[in-house]
């Protein structure tokens, strides 16, 4: 790991814990390609966070600096307000078909502003109402192509993109098929508004599962960033008592993805907080003591 890189992890510990690892490690800092790395791993409104909330940190940026950041980050909360405002609206016009959330605003509500949590379109789910949907988004002015694998189709409405969802995985190999079929027995019918819209949120066992799987294609195909590190870590600090673990940890394993939520979930300990709990129900072990053995 770069220097750059320990620095970027470093602010966004002392955004989320207030804690320091080092107090010399933001010696010699250059603002200018935090926010660059920053920008690319979905972070800036973290970042930022530490700088406006922590007296040694901001005593670090000139003026100049600050009035970046400042710029860049207001930027981000007014565009994923617009998007938000947009979602909402389409949801409600949707309704009654239900507009259940996947992904960007509904992993957002975890977050400390939510408005710092970056996406680019709305992912949905309507149930088993996929073909309704398409023809009342059509109604209300949208515009829906098909796409040719059947997963979701691309729809537009007042300039969102919108992924409105068949199947939960892309289906073509036995695996995914496996993946869907699970996501679909746990999703259920029971679902939260999401800041009093029409927009919802589906329940916390789906979302373990969903983002987890998503993740793992993303890491698989084209990388992850620290967004969805992030996702991970603010979903497990406020869902960890709320999942049914001895279901949720078993679907995991025929989804093929336990693995990589353990890898996860030791990401999240080292880079910010140690946390007991998830040692005990990843069956990790203290990084410090994998350290010491090493």
């Amino acid at each position: 790991m770069t220097r750059l890189q320990q620095q970027l992890i470093e602010l966004i510990r002392i955004a989320l814990t207030g804690k320091f690892s080092s107090e010399n490690i933001l010696d010699a800092i250059d603002w200018q390609e935090i926010l660059e790395l920053a920008s690319i791993q979905g972070v800036k409104g973290v970042v930022w966070s530490a700088i406006q909330d922590n007296p040694k940190v901001v005593a670090l940026l000139s003026l100049d600096d600050k009035l970046e950041w400042w710029g860049h980050v207001r930027n981000t909360e007014a565009k994923t307000k617009d998007m938000f405002n947009k979602s909402a609206e389409f949801a409600a016009r949707l309704s009654p078909i239900p507009c259940v959330v996947l992904k960007g605003i509904d992993y957002a509500r975890y977050w400390p502003n939510p408005r710092h949590r970056e996406f680019g379109d709305l992912d949905c789910w309507c149930a088993d109402q996929f073909e309704e949907s398409n023809k009342r988004s059509v109604e209300i002015g949208a515009t829906v192509e098909y796409e040719s694998g059947g997963k979701h189709t691309h729809t537009k409405y007042k300039g969102l993109t919108i992924e409105n969802h068949q199947y939960f995985t892309d289906m073509r190999i036995k695996a995914e098929c496996v993946a869907n079929r699970i996501l679909q027995e746990c999703i259920g019918d029971e679902f939260k508004e999401i800041e009093n819209t029409k927009l919802l949120s589906p329940n916390a066992n789906f979302s373990a599962l969903f983002m987890t799987e998503h993740a793992q294609g993303h890491f698989i195909l084209e990388g992850i960033s620290l967004r969805h590190v992030l996702d991970w870590y603010f979903f497990l600090r406020k869902e960890v008592d709320n999942i049914d673990w001895t279901k949720v940890i078993p679907a995991m394993k025929e989804m093929r993805i336990w693995e990589f939520a353990r890898c996860m979930t030791q990401i999240c300990i080292d880079f910010l907080e140690k946390n007991d709990r998830l040692y005990e129900l990843f069956g990790l072990a203290d990084g410090e003591v994998q350290r010491q053995r090493l």
